[in-house]
């Protein structure tokens, strides 16, 4: 099983309890549904943990968008990956 962290940002507490629903019914929707949908993708199963967090502006920092890209955060993730294995097969020799 594939354990994912992953957070939902908005800007502002209203948008936030909208996203979570009255007893956290709508981030349970939304949870399931992008669980199913990654599943499906990755042919395994996933624990998937959703958070809500609230960052004003965060639409207009350059800086902060670039940071929480998931494309280049896996992108760093694979050449990790790839580091490790390269340095597990230069100690077997």
């Amino acid at each position: 099983m594939t354990r994912i962290a992953a957070t939902i940002y908005c800007e502002r507490e209203g948008q936030k309890a909208i996203l979570i629903g009255k007893q956290g019914a709508n981030l349970k929707k939304i949870g399931t549904n992008a669980r199913l949908q990654i599943e499906r993708l990755l042919a395994m199963k996933v624990f998937l943990e959703l958070f809500v967090k609230v960052q004003a502006g965060w639409r207009d920092s350059r800086n902060f968008v670039e940071e929480i890209d998931w494309r280049r955060q896996l992108e760093h993730l694979s050449k990790a990956q790839r580091g490790k294995r390269n340095n597990s097969e230069a100690d077997e020799k």
